[in-house]
């Protein structure tokens, strides 16, 4: 007896995964982590935290002006100005991110501008201390320190908040916000026509300033990969 079969017969394929069998997890970056902060925020938060970007960006681009117009117009105190507002505007967006904070809620504060507004300070910082080396106000060296100090800490936060999925908190701490006055204030006197009258004084403002900027780098730096290790372990 022969036993009869389909001539194109086929037998169902069935994918079966092992238990034991880890599926690989698909990470998420810091603009979506910020996206389902910003869904799970209400519309006032919402509101705080477009202002909050605004206001970061607007610093940013009023920087920006100030050293253009430093360049291009004849010497007036309009840069100062623009660098004021500037500057202004970099401490007014976390007052809007933090308005509606609270011990249950976090507000309009997100990962994304825990990372964009160290990175917003030291753009300002940097434009500002560019055009100072320009007037002959700020030395090279000064500025060759500043910015790799800068770039040391970012790469730092960078790393840590990749590494730890956004469970670490790379926000600047106190030392690191202490930093960001400091070098506004005495860039901010190092432009007006006192700091030129008095080159001394403007001299010892800035290696204090560059003093405090290193050492609170390497303390941010310090604390951003034990607080890793921390939550690696």
């Amino acid at each position: 007896m022969f036993e009869e079969r389909l001539p194109m017969e086929t037998q169902p394929v069935i994918e079966v995964v092992s238990g034991d069998v880890t599926l690989p997890v698909i990470e998420s970056s810091v603009i979506d982590r910020t996206k389902q902060q910003y869904t799970a925020m209400d519309l006032e938060q919402k509101r705080d935290f477009k202002l909050a970007v605004l206001s970061t960006f607007g610093g940013m681009a009023l920087t920006a002006a100030a050293y253009v117009v430093e360049r291009q117009a004849a010497p007036s105190k309009l840069p100062t100005v623009l660098r004021t507002a500037g500057y202004t505007l970099d401490y007014v967006d976390g007052y809007f991110a933090k308005r509606s904070a609270s011990s249950q809620s976090p507000g309009a504060v997100t990962e994304f501008g825990a990372l964009a507004d160290p990175l917003a300070d030291k753009f300002n910082n940097t434009i500002n201390e560019i055009a100072l080396v320009r007037r002959g106000r700020l030395s090279p060296v000064d500025l060759a320190v500043r910015a790799l100090r800068d770039t040391g800490v970012t790469a730092t936060r960078r790393f840590v908040t990749k590494k730890s999925k956004g469970k670490v908190d790379a926000r600047a701490n106190t030392f690191g916000k202490l930093n960001t006055v400091i070098r506004d204030g005495v860039n901010l006197f190092a432009s007006t026509d006192v700091a030129a009258k008095h080159p001394r004084l403007n001299r010892r403002l800035q290696t204090g300033a560059n003093i405090y900027s290193v050492a609170s780098g390497v303390y941010t730096t310090a604390q951003l990969i034990k607080a890793m290790r921390k939550d690696q372990h």
